[in-house]
Formats: structure tokens, sequence, C-alpha cells
């Protein structure tokens, strides 16, 4: 990143601070998230990643054999090793939101002006239908992440031409495949 480049991100940062503030404060707000959710399966995936598996081999039944993918496991399965709790894992989804906003901003420069890239950055944050699953842990906000991430990758391969783009939007889009495996289908 060049000097200016990274100035430019702090800017972003600084401005979008409170955004992250209120994704917290609504993922601590929306509780334990819903009981049929993914959440317990998801977290006994991690666990049985550091065993070194990762499908429930011993049950018949598809969805707990291999529902979902390894994507957001693998992420949550080092912080599962080091024992933070649940309501602490929980946040991963408010922080992955951030991070996508983040990345949105990032790509939107690209081509649109500081303001109008940090207004759209806004209105992606502050959806309130990707809420439903910012108490929880969840892939969704993963996902988002790895897409925009593909998405800015790519763009930006196609203006400069640097092969590195190329890797970062093919890992990323290869990430999103196993985050969301209806996406790898």
């Amino acid at each position: 990143m060049t000097g200016s480049t990274s100035q430019e991100m702090r800017w972003a940062l600084v401005r979008l601070l409170p955004l992250l503030a209120v994704l917290l404060l609504v993922a601590l707000l929306m509780g334990p998230g819903r009981a049929t959710g993914d959440e317990g399966p998801l977290i006994a995936a991690a666990h049985r990643l550091l065993e070194g598996r990762y499908a429930d081999v011993q049950s018949m039944d598809g969805t707990k054999f291999l529902w979902h993918g390894p994507g957001l496991p693998a992420l949550l399965a080092p912080l599962v090793a080091l024992g933070v709790p649940l309501t602490r894992l929980r946040l991963t989804s408010p922080l992955l939101l951030f991070a996508a906003v983040v990345l949105f901003y990032r790509l939107l420069r690209l081509r649109l002006s500081r303001r109008t890239a940090l207004i759209a950055a806004y209105a992606l944050g502050l959806y309130a239908p990707g809420y439903y699953v910012i108490g929880t842990v969840a892939k969704d906000p993963l996902a988002l992440v790895l897409s925009i991430s593909t998405l800015d990758a790519s763009a930006r391969y196609l203006r400069w031409g640097h092969r590195r783009h190329v890797a970062i939007a093919g890992l990323s889009l290869a990430a999103l495949a196993m985050t969301r495996l209806e996406y790898g289908w």
C-alpha cells in the first residue's frame, strides 16, 4: 500500500468506527440467537476440525454429515482452541460485517468519490435485513467479506493487471465456495 492509500484507509476507518459500535451494540442486544440456527453445528464443526476431521461420519443425517462448508469453522477453530467463550465467538459476525463494509468502501473508491463511497459503505453496514444473523455465529458475514474481496481483487486486476490481485480473487472465491457450499455448485 502506498502512503496515500494507507492514509485514505485510515481516514475511512475513523469515519466508519461509529458503525462498528452500532454493529457490536446490535449484536449484544440481539441475544443468543435462534434455537434452530446454524450456530451449534458450526461450532461443533470447528471442534471436529481441531480433532483432525470435519464431517460427522457417525450420523446418517446429511445435515450433520456435510451440511456446512468448512470456511467459517476453519476461521473459528483457532478461537475455539484458545477457549474463547460462545458470547465472544458471536462477536465474529459484527466484526466480519464491519470488515465487509471497509472492503466495500475500498472497492467503491476505485470509481467513486470519498463521500459517495462512504455513504454507500454506511448503507451496506446499516442494511437492517442483514442483522438477522448478527447476534449469532453465522456464515453470512464471512460470505459477504469473501464476495466483496473477490470483486475488489478482480476490479483491481482489471485496472492494474497485477497477478497478486488474480491470486487474491481466486483465493477469496475458493474460500467463498468453502463457506457457502451452494456457491460452489
